[in-house]
């Protein structure tokens, strides 16, 4: 065998490992961008779920507010106390929900979409007094199609939920 044979052979191998490198970086891209669309697809069913809660919201104060005072007075009713939640990254992949609000929101869970291929690690159920929190694990793969939590908790015998995407690392750039 003469140096120009061995030649051809290593420029037919590497012309192949270079093609195989192309395809793989295709379907990669390829599997990247439908978990993008599909994660997109997600966070505008929030947004719409939770623009109609806004209305919701907004028209039951309305409908609180008498007919004639141009909006000067409002209904007599003291608030109802009610949980509101908030979540946040902490470190690593350990994530911090908290009870802001002024009401104990009993039997508390938290689940992830069915199906999202989500790392997750719920906490145990529990009751959440007003501004206690509670920690679990949480972390996004590539292949991470929804990251939205679910929050389900009982208050004033009333079963509620509140759904929010898992927050992003605070990692420094």
């Amino acid at each position: 065998m003469d140096w120009e044979t061995i030649a051809d052979i290593a420029t037919t191998v590497g012309t192949f490992v270079a093609l195989a490198g192309v395809i793989t970086s295709v379907i990669i891209n390829i599997r990247s961008e439908r978990a993008a669309a599909m994660r997109a697809e997600a966070a505008a069913r929030l947004a719409d779920a939770n623009s109609r809660r806004a209305v919701e919201a907004l028209e039951r104060i309305a409908d609180r507010i008498p007919g004639g005072t141009n909006g000067l007075s409002v209904a007599a009713e003291p608030p109802v106390p009610r949980a509101a939640w908030a979540m946040r990254h902490q470190e690593g992949d350990l994530y911090v929900l908290e009870n802001v609000g002024d009401a104990t929101a009993h039997q508390t869970s938290i689940a992830s979409a069915p199906g999202a291929n989500l790392r997750f690690e719920p906490p145990a159920v529990t009751d959440v007094e007003p501004g206690g929190s509670v920690t679990f694990r949480a972390a996004q793969r590539l292949t991470t199609s929804d990251s939205t939590l679910t929050v389900s908790w009982q208050e004033n015998g009333e079963a509620r939920q509140w759904k929010y995407p898992l927050p992003p690392s605070s990692r420094p750039a």
